[in-house]
């Protein structure tokens, strides 16, 4: 993306000097190849940020469901229902709040809890509390809904990259042929388009722990870290 509006740039400066030596349909065909690759890049940004978003809203909002009504439900229903054909339906343990599993759970707690509504309302419980925790549930489908969509176009965007990389340099490469017989006679024109067409690619360096470490210049050489002194030996060890 950044090679392709560096050649745009030098086209716009040195339309005079270049004049009809870029076919007409080059450029419009690198101009959109350029507008794709980058509408693709801010999508897949956002769709990534929304992914992340809604990752986050459900942790919340499982804890507001478990904190509020499910932990409430298993007290009482500890207190004063055991033995009953529910029970273990009510009691739900908090090793859930960290899953989507929690929506089922909450479903069967909800079920189970309005054939004993009173007893609940009579213990602290709002007397809304099933209405209420249904939908806490509803909201956690939703979000849930919402994560699904914005991981399917984070896809699309990787997808549209992809192929809008390909474009600007196929584009490029074609440019790249024409121009350079044209600019010979001018070293220094030359220099400045061969300049504004490089691709850079940033090196990735491995970490020993699997991850990987901030992209560094092409030209910069990793500086090997400096073999600590091996301790003297004490007398002990000795």
């Amino acid at each position: 993306l950044d090679a392709g509006r560096r050649v745009q740039g030098f086209l716009d400066a040195q339309a005079a000097i270049i004049g009809t030596a870029v076919p007409a349909p080059l450029r419009p065909q690198l101009d959109d190849a350029v507008t794709k690759l980058a509408a693709f890049q801010a999508q897949q940004g956002a769709s990534d940020s929304a992914a992340k978003g809604e990752t986050a809203k459900q942790q919340l909002l499982r804890d507001d469901i478990y904190a509020k009504f499910l932990n409430p439900i298993a007290g009482v229903a500890k207190k004063l229902l055991k033995g009953t054909t529910e029970y273990l339906s009510l009691v739900v343990s908090a090793v859930f709040r960290s899953s989507n599993k929690l929506l089922a759970k909450a479903s069967e707690a909800a079920d189970a809890a309005a054939k004993y509504e009173k007893t609940f309302t009579d213990n602290g419980l709002p007397t809304d509390f099933l209405a209420q925790l249904r939908a806490g549930i509803a909201q956690v489908g939703a979000s849930v809904a919402a994560h699904v969509l914005a991981l399917g176009q984070r896809v699309t965007a990787t997808a549209g990259l992809v192929a809008g990389d390909k474009a600007v340099r196929a584009t490029i490469d074609t440019l790249n042929r024409t121009l350079k017989p044209v600019l010979k006679s001018n070293p220094a024109l030359l220099a400045g388009w061969t300049a504004s067409k490089l691709i850079k690619q940033p090196v990735v360096t491995p970490l020993p722990t699997g991850s990987v470490s901030a992209p560094t210049s092409v030209a910069a050489s990793p500086t090997p870290a400096p073999t600590p002194a091996a301790p003297a030996a004490t007398k002990a060890a000795a």
